[in-house]
């Protein structure tokens, strides 16, 4: 169970959404710093266009197939910046940063 095989871990992403879902914005959101001072204009257009956004800023799954360390990059402290500038984003945090659980729920 906590090595599961995992066939699709490696397929390639199709360059195209399927038709009849809403248009997807995908960056997959390792190796960034939330905090950066670019990603304001993200937060404030999703903040009023009332747009959830899915942010993998928990620090684990740990992996040595990312380009950086995400204990460096990510925490519940961080993204707790982020919602006091932005106070009415949605933010979902896959995982709920799996080992800072209680930090995440507060």
């Amino acid at each position: 169970m906590l090595r599961p095989n995992l066939p699709s871990i490696d397929d390639r992403e199709g360059e195209y959404v399927p038709e009849g879902l809403p248009t997807v914005i995908d960056a997959h959101v390792q190796c960034f710093d939330m905090n950066a001072e670019e990603m304001d204009l993200i937060y404030d257009l999703c903040e009023s266009e009332q747009k959830q956004m899915v942010m993998h800023v928990g620090r684990e799954p740990k992996s040595t197939a990312y380009h950086c360390d995400p204990y460096q990059i990510c925490s519940a402290e961080k993204l707790e910046r982020v919602l006091r500038n932005f106070p009415k984003l949605r933010i979902c945090v896959p995982h709920l940063g799996f080992d800072e659980i209680s930090d995440y729920r507060n």
